[in-house]
């Protein structure tokens, strides 16, 4: 403060009109701390007399909102403690049936991989093959990433004879058994066909074949022979009635 007085010159209007020469710096400020302490001039205002309960009642809105957000942070903190362990279950129990489902899986593909008979897996989406055993590679080749359709049919669109709407939908679970003549080797087959789970979770289309070629050739000699027999019988059913026919007349001429 001194060095503010200090710092006005004595030609200063306000030196000028309060009638002074300059400034000096007093001795003590005893004498100014009092006035203004009798004068309760900042920073000597007088308050009064305040207890804790005075402050309380006065700013009880504060300590009370540091309290609803003190709880607010707490029942936040067990809410978000909960979620991640109940996040966390549900991680573990999904990589368990995740990892059972990768098993069952390796199983049936290890049994698919040693069996006789041509299978494989499809998205029945995408018509993509996922899944070829040994058998069917030698038949069609390895058309895994290509078309069912390509593959196993050598069609450029879905088979009109696709047999999805019978394995997928309310048909789920359950196997559909069915005859056709592959139109590639000409050869006769039964197919298993059934939905069932892949490991990423969707419902994808199995399908074993069962070449029947030579059921269907002994049927068809059997076929010919029933019919053979047929003309045998009737053959030899026409000399009968012509032979039984003369024998009638032979007897009426001795008569």
């Amino acid at each position: 403060m001194a060095q503010a007085l200090y710092a006005i010159h004595v030609s200063n209007t306000t030196v000028i009109s309060g009638g002074g020469i300059g400034w000096s710096v007093p001795l003590s400020y005893q004498p100014v701390h009092e006035c203004m302490q009798e004068l309760q001039v900042s920073p000597y205002e007088d308050y009064g007399d305040f207890s804790l309960i005075d402050v309380v009642s006065k700013y009880w809105h504060v300590p009370l909102a540091l309290i609803i957000i003190i709880l607010l942070t707490i029942a936040y903190s067990h809410k978000i403690v909960s979620v991640n362990r109940e996040l966390e279950s549900e991680i573990s129990m999904r990589k368990q049936a995740e990892q059972a489902l990768y098993c069952k899986q390796e199983q049936l593909l290890s049994i698919c991989g040693k069996m006789e008979e041509a299978i494989y897996v499809a998205d029945p989406e995408t018509y993509e093959l996922l899944y070829v055993n040994d058998v069917l590679k030698r038949i069609w080749g390895d058309g895994v990433g290509r078309k069912c359709y390509s593959v196993l049919q050598g069609r450029d669109t879905p088979c009109p004879f696709c047999t999805n709407d019978r394995i997928f939908g309310d048909n789920t679970g359950k196997s559909y058994v069915w005859e056709f003549k592959n139109k590639r080797d000409n050869n006769w087959y039964r197919c298993i066909d059934r939905a069932i789970e892949w490991p990423d979770g969707r419902m994808v289309r199995f399908e074993m074949a069962i070449n029947i070629q030579d059921i269907k050739d002994t049927e068809a000699e059997l076929e010919e022979y029933r019919n053979h027999l047929e003309e045998l019988v009737e053959e030899r059913t026409i000399k009968l009635t012509e032979a039984n026919t003369k024998l009638q007349k032979s007897e009426i001429m001795i008569i």
